[in-house]
């Protein structure tokens, strides 16, 4: 998953991972003493998604150019996991402490665009979440 800051196209990589996007909007909207809003719509919240794992994914890139019929063809992949967001987001919201049934539907957010909004202001944790390069 690629975040792109709008004002400057700066995109910050977060290894292809939701998981970590999801819990950095989660801890930084907890610090701030503000309820997480889910980050979607209602119809995305109330239907069916999946997830891939990345050895998976690994595994197919590597099929997909050794072999030369799987040239110029484009692939999706799935792990068969599924879930549903209106079951999820509430189990998440708890994992971290948080109650964020009530709320989750009021106003969707765009995760990108509240962390970049919230990285420079005082009220962000400055030391205690920073994670140091190389450790």
């Amino acid at each position: 998953m690629l975040i792109t800051e709008r004002s400057t196209n700066r995109t910050a990589v977060n290894g292809m991972s939701q998981a970590l996007t999801l819990a950095l909007y989660i801890l930084v909207s907890k610090e701030r003493g503000e309820t997480p809003r889910f980050p979607g719509n209602e119809y995305f919240y109330n239907c069916v998604d999946d997830s891939s794992y990345a050895p998976s994914i690994a595994d197919m890139s590597i099929w997909a150019v050794t072999n030369e019929h799987c040239k110029n063809e484009a692939f999706n992949h799935t792990n068969g996991d599924v879930f549903v967001w209106r079951y999820f987001w509430p189990r998440l919201g708890k994992y971290f402490g948080l109650d964020v049934r009530n709320i989750a539907l009021i106003s969707p957010v765009c995760v990108a665009d509240h962390l970049f909004q919230v990285a420079g202001q005082s009220r962000v944790p400055d030391q205690r979440y920073r994670v140091q390069d190389g450790k």
